[in-house]
């Protein structure tokens, strides 16, 4: 995946530190992810979120930040979301809707959506991993 501006990695330590504290291992795919680029914008960055049009990722979150773009505040935020569907969240659009992944046995590296406005619904299934989650990013919502 290509991103426009590098939040800079993390380190392994960091990662499992992460885990730790979650009590869940992430998958294999997206810690590469945070190790590699831990959050970013990706230069690619629209998709299509069945049954409720467009979106687009404007950050993925990282690990170690105070400010917005940190996956443990946003982790915070949503903590109600992400323990009944045991996910985490990985990024937001500009709307504030959120994009989370899956950590547990049964829905391990599938990736969903939820609109903050209906935060009361199950998120919507994007794709059943990461690496498929990011192939479905393009330049435009003109498909």
């Amino acid at each position: 995946m290509e991103m426009k501006n590098s939040f800079g990695g993390t380190t392994e330590q960091e990662v499992l530190a992460f885990e730790q504290k979650l009590n869940a291992q992430l998958p294999e795919t997206y810690r590469q992810f945070l190790i590699r680029h831990n959050g970013d914008e990706p230069s690619n960055c629209y998709l299509a979120v069945p049954g409720w049009g467009d979106s687009l990722v404007n950050f993925f979150f990282g690990i170690g930040f105070t400010d917005f773009r940190s996956l443990e505040r946003c982790l915070r935020s949503w903590v109600d979301v992400a323990e009944n569907s045991r996910t985490i969240p990985i990024g937001a659009d500009p709307g504030g809707n959120i994009f989370f992944i899956g950590v547990n046995d049964t829905n391990l590296g599938r990736v969903y959506f939820l609109d903050h406005e209906q935060f009361d619904e199950a998120p919507i299934l994007i794709a059943d991993s990461f690496m498929e989650f990011a192939a479905k990013l393009t330049t435009s919502t003109t498909r």
